[in-house]
């Protein structure tokens, strides 16, 4: 009896120990993944709106018609709001690993994954990572860090300005899928 009283107790150790981990998968599950997807569909309507013969694909596609205003607001609201919240977590894990560090402790709070901040920016989150870099002075000093976060601007406002004033044009496509194509790369690292 005494030893079948230890294990459940172990068990239930564990359990408690890896149950933050499985909040924050839930959490990127349900709140993350839908806001990816809204970003997704309001980039992909930036993109065609420059790409020669998009507009018409897209509008077919579409049951109802939508302004470049909206697919801008669609394509960084939501995912600007996801990065910024992962930029703070990941502000908060690094106060607290330095708080431990600084009593002798072995930090115990993994941090957020730079490559996943970099997805996170090209796939629309680049306002939020913007603004979370200056509000929560996080990931602002790092120069490996910025150049990859400045490609990736560089490319969602090679992709505005392109969906505002060079529709369908093969120039305005060459240009996003040239800077895209960097950003992707760079952020993938």
């Amino acid at each position: 009896m005494r030893g079948a009283l230890r294990y459940l107790f172990k068990s239930l150790l564990a359990l408690a120990t890896m149950l933050p981990g499985l909040i924050w998968n839930l959490v990127q599950l349900v709140v993350v993944i839908p806001l990816f997807l809204l970003s997704l569909y309001g980039l992909l309507g930036l993109l065609m709106l420059v790409v020669p013969g998009g507009v018409r694909v897209f509008e077919e596609l579409l049951p109802f018609s939508t302004s470049e205003t909206a697919l801008m607001l669609l394509a960084y609201l939501p995912m600007g709001f996801a990065t910024f919240f992962y930029y703070a977590v990941d502000k908060w894990r690094a106060v607290q690993n330095e708080r431990q560090r600084q009593q002798g402790r072995k930090e115990t709070h993994w941090r957020v994954p730079e490559r996943q901040l970099h997805l996170m920016e090209f796939f629309g989150g680049w306002p939020g990572a913007l603004l979370a870099q200056y509000a929560l002075r996080h990931k602002s000093r790092k120069e490996s860090f910025q150049v990859d976060f400045w490609l990736v601007g560089f490319f969602h406002i090679a992709l505005v300005g392109s969906a505002l004033f060079l529709q369908d044009s093969w120039l305005g496509t060459g240009l996003v899928l040239l800077l895209g194509f960097i950003a992707w790369s760079k952020a993938c690292q």
